[in-house]
C-alpha cells in the first residue's frame, strides 16, 4: 500500500512525498561498497532511507530503489 503526504511545516514542502516501504541498495562509489536499506519516502528532490550504515554528510551516494531506478546524490 503507498499513501502520500505533505511535508510539515518547517520541512521543504516543494514537492508532495510518497510514503514508501520498499528494499534498496545505497552504493558509495569512493569505497565502492553497497549496502542494504529500506526507502521509507521518495519525491522529486530526494528521499529517505533507512540503513544500518552511516555516511559521513555530504558524502555522494547512488540510491538503487526496486520498482523505481537509480537516484545520484
Amino acid at each position: 500500500m503507498v499513501d502520500t503526504f505533505v511535508a510539515a511545516a518547517g520541512e521543504d514542502s516543494t514537492y508532495q512525498r510518497t510514503r514508501l516501504y520498499l528494499p534498496g541498495q545505497l552504493f558509495d562509489p569512493l569505497y565502492e561498497e553497497t549496502v542494504d536499506c529500506k526507502v521509507l519516502h521518495l519525491w522529486p528532490g530526494g528521499a529517505e532511507v533507512q540503513c544500518a550504515a552511516e555516511f559521513p554528510p555530504a558524502t555522494s551516494l547512488v540510491l538503487y530503489a526496486s520498482s523505481f531506478g537509480r537516484f545520484e546524490g
